[in-house]
C-alpha cells in the first residue's frame, strides 16, 4: 500500500489522525498554540499528496511562514522518504510518482494562484487570509472529490471565517476539527498556568482554548477592574522609577510607575496639558526628579523638519538624564493585550495597580471604546482621548517583555537599607 511507503514515525494524538484521514470535501481545523497543528498539516499534506491522482497547492497569508512553517520541513520529509523528484525552492516540489506540490503566499490571489488545476488545496492561517483569497482557491478545484483544508486559530467572531461557517444562516458545509492544547502530551499544568498569568481571559480563551471570542469591538481594555485601583500604589525610594510619554502638543502625558518583584506595576503619578516636549520634560522633573527612565513613544526619535532636534534630544536638553531610544514601537494590539493581561489575568490576578489620584488614566480605562463601524479602530475622539493608556502601554509593554535596563545598581546593608546607588548612562 502506498501510505506504508510515506508513514510517518511521529505518534499522532487523536485529532491528528482524525485530520489527517479526514478526506471531506471542505475541512476546517480550528487549533490552540501547541497544540500540534502544524505536525498533522505536514504529514496530512505528503500523504494525500502521494496517494491523489493531480496536484496539491499549499498557501499561508505570507510566503516566509509558509516557507518555514511548512514549505522546509515537508521538503526534508520527501527527501527522507526518497519521494522526491525535483524542487523549486518558492515555487514546487515535484514527487517520483508525477504528481506536484505547489507552494504559493495568498498575499496576492490574483496572480500567485493565476493558472493552476488543483485538486488538494491546504490553507494556513485561513483566519489571516482575505475571504476573496479563498473564494480564486475553490475555483481552482477542478475535480468533483477535490478537497480544501483550512486550519488556523481562532480570530474573532467578525472574522470572515467565522461568518460563513458558523455564523446562524450559513451554508457552506464544513467538517470541523477542534484540537485541545491537551493534544500535546508535553504541555503540562506548569506551562498552562504560566500562560494563564500573561494572557487576559479572552486572549487565553482565543489563543490557548482555541474558542472563538470578540477581542477587538466594545471596550478597548475589557479586563478592566476597579480592583486595579489601589491606594497602596505610592512612590517606593527603592525602587526604579519608569515613565511612559507620549507626544502630542497642547496634551504631552506621561504615567509614572515601579515594576515590584512580584511583577506587579504601580502607576503611581501621571500628568498631561504641556504645550511642548521640553515643557513636558520639566513637568516630569519638577514632580520626580531627573533620575526617572523615559520609555518614550519610538516616533520621538525622527527628527522634526524644522529644528533638526527629535523629541528624544528635547527631552534629554530638558534635563532628563535616562531616555530609551527603541527605534520602533510594538504593535498597538500587542500593547493592549499586555495591559490587559496586567489589568486581570486569566487566573484572575491584577498585577497592574493605579493611584486613585491619576484620575484621567482610570477614566480612559474604563471608557475608551472601539468604534462600532470599523473592527479594530479605537474611537479616541477626534483625537481627544487615547493618548494616555498609550503612555502607560509602552512601558508596561517593555517591562513585561524585559526590554528595559536597571538604571539603579543598588547595594544594602545589612539592616537592608540602601548602602550605594549607581547610575549606569543610556544615552
Amino acid at each position: 500500500m502506498i501510505v506504508r511507503k510515506i508513514k510517518q514515525k511521529i505518534k499522532h494524538h487523536d485529532n491528528q489522525k482524525k485530520f489527517i484521514k479526514c478526506q471531506d470535501n471542505i475541512i476546517l481545523l480550528i487549533s490552540p498554540t501547541r497544540a500540534g497543528k502544524s505536525e498533522g498539516m505536514i504529514t496530512k499534506i505528503i500523504i494525500d499528496s502521494y496517494n491523489i491522482k493531480g496536484d496539491t497547492l499549499v498557501t499561508a497569508p505570507v510566503y516566509r511562514s509558509l516557507h518555514t512553517v511548512l514549505e522546509e520541513p515537508i521538503v526534508q520529509r520527501l527527501r527522507d522518504k526518497n519521494i522526491l523528484k525535483s524542487y523549486n525552492k518558492n515555487l514546487f516540489a515535484q514527487l517520483i510518482n508525477g504528481n506536484t506540490i505547489h507552494f504559493r503566499s495568498a498575499l496576492d490571489p490574483d496572480i500567485s494562484f493565476r493558472g493552476l488545476n488543483i485538486k488538494k488545496i491546504f490553507i494556513d492561517e485561513a483566519t489571516l487570509i482575505s475571504e476573496y483569497a479563498f473564494d480564486i482557491l475553490l475555483g481552482r478545484m477542478s475535480y468533483d472529490d477535490s478537497q480544501i483544508v483550512l486550519t488556523g486559530t481562532p480570530k474573532g467572531k467578525n472574522n470572515w471565517v467565522y461568518k460563513r461557517f458558523f455564523a446562524e444562516g450559513n451554508n457552506d458545509k464544513v467538517t470541523y476539527i477542534r484540537y485541545n492544547i491537551r493534544d500535546n502530551p508535553i504541555i503540562s499544568d506548569k506551562i498552562i498556568k504560566r500562560w494563564k498569568e500573561s494572557f487576559d481571559i479572552k486572549l487565553f480563551e482565543q489563543e490557548i482554548d482555541g474558542k472563538w471570542v470578540t477581542l477587538y469591538q466594545d471596550q478597548v481594555y475589557h479586563a478592566w477592574a476597579e480592583e486595579c485601583i489601589d491606594n497602596k500604589a505610592v512612590y517606593n525610594p527603592n525602587l526604579q522609577v519608569y515613565v511612559g510619554v507620549d507626544f502630542n502638543i497642547n496634551k504631552n502625558p506621561w504615567a509614572a510607575m515601579q515594576k515590584y518583584p512580584d511583577r506587579t506595576i504601580k502607576v503611581f503619578k501621571t500628568g498631561m496639558g504641556t504645550k511642548t516636549t521640553p515643557d513636558m520634560g520639566r513637568q516630569i522633573i519638577q514632580q520626580l526628579g531627573n533620575d526617572v527612565y523615559i520609555i518614550p513613544d519610538a516616533t520621538g526619535g525622527a527628527r522634526e523638519k524644522g529644528s533638526g532636534h527629535t523629541q528624544f534630544q528635547l527631552l534629554k536638553q530638558a534635563g532628563l538624564k535616562h531616555i530609551s531610544t527603541n527605534k520602533s514601537n510594538p504593535l498597538r494590539t500587542e500593547r493592549i493585550s499586555i495591559v490587559n493581561a496586567l489589568l486581570t489575568n486569566a487566573i484572575g490576578q491584577h498585577l497592574l495597580r493605579i493611584h486613585p489620584s491619576c484620575k484621567e488614566l482610570i477614566q480612559e480605562l474604563r471608557d475608551i471604546s472601539y468604534k462600532k463601524e470599523l473592527v479594530g479602530d479605537i474611537d479616541t475622539q477626534n483625537g481627544e482621548v487615547g493618548h494616555l493608556t498609550d503612555a502607560l502601554g509602552y512601558p508596561c509593554f517593555h517591562l513585561t517583555k524585559g526590554n528595559v535596563k536597571k538604571i539603579r545598581q543598588v547595594e544594602y546593608d545589612t539592616l537592608g537599607r540602601i548602602k550605594q546607588m549607581k547610575y549606569p548612562t543610556f544615552m
